[in-house]
């Protein structure tokens, strides 16, 4: 028997795989349903810094010369 890494295992075809997949779709919905509920993370920055901008432009601006 040889096999290639496109061969789809016997587990995952149609015949008995069908409800496998259903499985596993319906437990994928079932933990993005449930993620939010489990809890959230989030940062909390208590540093302070001082930070200072500036924006430069050309004094004047020549315009392109016409066709």
């Amino acid at each position: 028997m040889t096999s290639s890494s496109t061969d789809v295992p016997r587990w995952w075809q149609a015949e008995g795989g069908s409800w496998l997949r259903l499985a596993a779709a319906l437990l994928v919905g079932l933990l993005a349903l449930l993620a939010p509920a489990v809890g959230t993370t989030g940062a909390v920055f208590v540093d302070e810094a001082p930070v200072t901008t500036g924006v430069t432009t050309a004094p004047t601006f020549t315009p392109a010369p016409g066709p």
